[in-house]
């Protein structure tokens, strides 16, 4: 499962981003009203390529470049336009380049030329493509998360009186789409973080920055998290954290020691960003955000503290979160965990109470260890 992807190195500049044809850019006044869904934790539109279809497209503002499934384009005979040098999900590697000649979107919307990167691992239930930044940093748009509408303004969006302004949002890159940049204050130290609704989780910060915000990375709880094929450690926060218009108290927050270079303090994923509506001045360099009323998911995370991996045919312990029931019960990574597999997942992620019976080897010795799931964080 693919949970994000970095576009890390060079692409040509046709790939730049999302392409409105001219006709639609003369049509003075226009408002074009798009349908989005929630599918399986991503942002989706659903759209018809070359009249076949429909197929079901995430929108991904953390993505310098649009991506496709190389065996669905193959499939509707799409033009391949030879192969380009990139880093998708963690993968440094040449890709096919597809071209779809025209693409609608929810019937309302009618594109053409759209380039892809073809991709060859999964995106997740029913998502077969993720389309780039310019979805709203190519011209006027917003993502309306209360009436499920991404509308685009050729001729500039209307008067944003009430919303808040975020200065500086749009950035250019030398290839791909402009970036969508916002503020974010912590513990009240204002960051600038990409908003990216490609990421799942709520905000991810650098660990300098971390402890900026008063976390204490070397001493706090944590527990383990796997993010775009990358570690991570997931802390409480013990101040708030404001973005948009809206405040939360106590935040969950991802930490990690390295991030794309074209991500400054961190990023904001889709569960926090669906609580704001967002809406692009692009001429002015500018995002909009104003809170929507939609409520916050409840607060989840790994209670074992333990993280597993297949390696062949072992399942071993790779990641144990400090203060949590795994380390508490003695586990290390780098310990084997005797069982199947799903079923130890299943296990690991149930409620608060719930014991879970390990079978433990090290150095060639097993032992049996019970832990308990605890909200220790």
């Amino acid at each position: 499962m693919v949970t994000r992807r970095d576009v890390l190195l060079g692409c040509g500049p046709a790939l730049a981003f999302l392409a409105i044809p001219r006709s639609a850019l003369a049509a003075a006044g226009r408002i074009y009203r798009v349908p989005i869904s929630l599918q399986s934790g991503r942002l989706a539109v659903s759209c018809m390529i070359e009249g076949k279809g429909p197929f079901e497209l995430g929108i991904d503002t953390g993505s310098l470049t649009s991506i496709i499934s190389a065996d669905l384009a193959k499939r509707l005979d799409l033009k391949q336009h030879g192969v380009t040098p990139l880093g998708i999900a963690g993968r440094y590697q040449n890709f096919p380049m597809f071209e779809a000649r025209e693409i609608i979107f929810g019937n309302a919307f009618r594109q053409e030329r759209v380039l892809f990167a073809g991709i060859d691992f999964p995106l997740g239930r029913d998502v077969v493509g993720m389309l780039a930044a310019g979805c709203l940093t190519t011209m006027d748009a917003e993502l309306d998360f209360s009436a499920m509408q991404w509308r685009l303004y050729p001729d500039g969006g209307p008067d944003r009186t009430g919303w808040v302004a975020h200065e500086r949002a749009i950035q250019t890159n030398d290839v791909g789409s402009p970036h969508l940049y916002g503020q974010v204050s912590l513990a009240g130290q204002k960051l600038r973080c990409l908003f990216d609704t490609g990421a799942p989780g709520s905000i991810s910060i650098f660990s300098k920055v971390a402890r900026k915000c008063g976390i204490d990375v070397d001493r706090q709880n944590w527990s383990p998290v796997m993010a775009g094929g990358q570690p991570r450690r997931l802390y409480r926060a013990s101040a708030p954290l404001e973005i948009g218009g809206f405040r939360i108290e106590k935040p969950l927050v991802f930490v990690a020691d390295e991030f794309p270079n074209f991500i400054e303090d961190g990023l904001v994923g889709l569960s926090l960003i669906q609580r704001l509506n967002l809406a692009t001045e692009v001429q002015a360099a500018r995002l909009w955000t104003r809170p929507n009323g939609n409520p916050g998911r409840p607060d989840r995370y790994n209670l074992s503290g333990l993280w597993i991996d297949e390696k062949g045919r072992d399942i071993k312990a790779t990641m144990v979160g400090r203060g949590s029931p795994a380390e508490q019960a003695g586990i290390v990574p780098g310990d084997r965990i005797d069982g199947e597999f799903r079923d130890l997942i299943r296990q690991l992620g149930g409620r608060p109470g719930d014991p879970v019976s390990l079978a433990v080897v090290r150095g060639g010795q097993r032992r049996e260890v019970t832990l308990v799931l605890t909200e220790y964080l």
